[in-house]
């Protein structure tokens, strides 16, 4: 029954997030980030881990910043 909640959840955020991002609204970013969200926690409870894709690059040792 988890499951199939969270299979559920993420089916409606990743449909509100793909409608989002076309029908314009007063507050630009936190609806979407918060369907985004919602999507990744249960993505990541299924089993898929799409964080990678959305966490920050980390940098070698050897690079130098300039």
């Amino acid at each position: 029954m988890k499951k199939l909640i969270a299979i559920v959840l993420a089916c409606l955020s990743a449909l509100y997030f793909a409608v989002g991002i076309v029908i314009p609204d007063p507050v630009p970013f936190i609806d979407e980030g918060l369907a985004l969200v919602v999507f990744l926690n249960t993505t990541a409870y299924l089993g898929l881990d799409f964080k990678k894709f959305f966490s920050p690059s980390k940098k070698k040792k050897n690079e130098i910043d300039v």
